[in-house]
């Protein structure tokens, strides 16, 4: 996919676009193609990313260029959507009025079962609504979410460059009695069943089901609003944050420097990207086999041993005395998410294989899911864990930012108070700040250096991420 053109015309990190891209060519497939992981066990290429980045940072170009093709395909749909509900208008003008007709008719019927079976008739022939040709929404609530999959067949897309609603709606923060909102996101994500039987209008009971949801759920946000949601205990307990895969941007804030003659979005550069969707949402024109019977990938003989080895590691490191003993929740995701990015990778690189019943994903391509899958698992344990257990992880991050751009080879506290970036911490906060990054391995204590206070250096990793 050409996000470069994206990262280098917004001037964003690679990641950044690359997750958006990757979240909308899952939203396209949806349920058009499943992978099997193992014998019986199939998904749909549902996944929940979140891009953290900073107070500043473009969020919205991003998300406005990597959806073009999603919003450009629904605007495209709309005179076969304004003339189908037109239809649907009068064929059910037409129904009521040959019911009503027959009402009054019927006061002089003597053979009520006849006019019975007419009017049960007329009500199966009773259309049903067309639905709008839109894949996702920037900002929906459980409720509707919930509605709008059971309109669409149980699939649908939550994006949105400014995630804090909705993340505000699966804490819960609208909801009475201090029940959060995740339920639906939990199901959707996973592929389980979704029931919602009320009591309805009228005293009519309402009962509807979602067989196999696909929910895509891409968003962006800031520092704090992640944290608050990976603080939240309700959350981690329900598994909900377990299936986020976060990507936490470096900042460029203050490096975005345009150079004279800069050149605009370059089209042509997109092109590949906006042909593979368009060839994606095809397949969901009216005639398409893939509706009614979704494509079958399934991994070679070497992609499955890869996946098995992942899988067996992934599991030792769980247990005990392992190094994600603690963040078993998030780990035990890992395998699963890496084959719905798999099958994305697939399609991404061959759309026309939707043309035929089944397929085949080669080792290469599982490799490559498999490097994008654990570097998004390795995000999703180190931020976890810094913002399950630790208040300062801005500061960190701001910190951490400072060192690279100031290419520091030492650092001690007074240096944060006096010359790092604001808002600047005081004596003890920038103490744990370096405590904290020494922890994660970015600094070094120099006990030759040190005196009364550390002094540590800077890992050189640092400066080459």
């Amino acid at each position: 996919m050409r996000t470069a053109e994206v990262s280098r015309f917004c001037k964003v990190p690679a990641q950044s676009p690359a997750v958006v891209g990757l979240a909308v060519t899952g939203v396209a497939i949806g349920k058009l193609a499943e992978i099997e992981e193992r014998s019986g066990h199939r998904h749909f290429p549902s996944l929940f990313w979140l891009v953290i980045a900073s107070s500043g940072e473009r969020k919205s170009p991003v998300f406005k260029h990597m959806a073009a093709p999603l919003e450009s395909w629904s605007i495209r749909q709309e005179a076969a959507f304004a003339e189908a509900m037109a239809g649907f208008r009068a064929k059910t003008t037409a129904i009521d009025t040959a019911i009503s007709g027959l009402k009054s008719a019927g006061r002089k019927m003597s053979d009520l079962s006849l006019l019975e079976e007419q009017l049960a008739e007329l009500e199966r022939q009773r259309p049903e609504p067309p639905v709008k040709p839109m894949l996702f929404s920037a900002d929906v609530t459980e409720e509707r979410l919930f509605q709008k999959l059971h309109e669409r067949g149980g699939e649908f897309a939550v994006l949105s460059a400014e995630a804090r609603p909705i993340l505000d709606n699966i804490m819960g923060r609208y909801s009475s009695g201090g029940r959060t909102g995740d339920a639906i996101y939990l199901a959707a994500t996973s592929g389980d069943t979704i029931t919602r039987d009320r009591v309805g209008s009228e005293g009519r009971a309402e009962e509807r089901v979602v067989w196999r949801p696909v929910l895509t759920v891409c968003g962006m946000c800031q520092a704090d609003k992640y944290i608050e949601l990976a603080s939240h205990p309700a959350l981690r307990a329900s598994g909900a944050l377990a299936r986020i895969w976060p990507a936490w941007l470096l900042s460029l804030v203050g490096e975005r420097l345009e150079d004279v003659g800069e050149v605009g979005l370059q089209d042509e550069l997109m092109g590949p990207f906006r042909r593979l969707l368009t060839t994606l949402l095809r397949f969901r024109e009216q005639g398409s086999p893939r509706l009614e019977q979704p494509h079958l990938a399934s991994l070679s003989a070497e992609a499955a041993e890869l996946r098995r080895l992942l899988h067996n590691q992934i599991e030792a490191r769980m247990g005990a005395g392992g190094d994600l003993v603690d963040v078993r929740d998030i780990a035990s995701k890992a395998v699963s998410n890496i084959c719905k990015l798999a099958l994305i990778l697939h399609l991404a690189d061959a759309p026309e294989l939707l043309e035929q019943e089944t397929s085949v994903i080669d080792e290469d391509c599982w490799r490559r899911a498999e490097s994008i899958g654990s570097w998004h698992l390795a995000e999703a344990v180190r931020a976890q864990r810094v913002a399950g257990e630790n208040p300062l992880l801005d500061g960190a991050r701001r910190t951490l930012d400072w060192l690279r751009r100031e290419r520091m080879v030492t650092v001690k506290g007074i240096d944060l108070q006096q010359y790092g970036p604001r808002p600047r911490p005081s004596g003890r906060e920038a103490g744990e700040i370096l405590e904290l990054l020494a922890d994660h391995g970015y600094l070094l204590e120099d006990p030759a250096l040190s005196k009364r206070k550390p002094v540590y250096r800077v890992n050189p990793h640092v400066h080459d991420a």
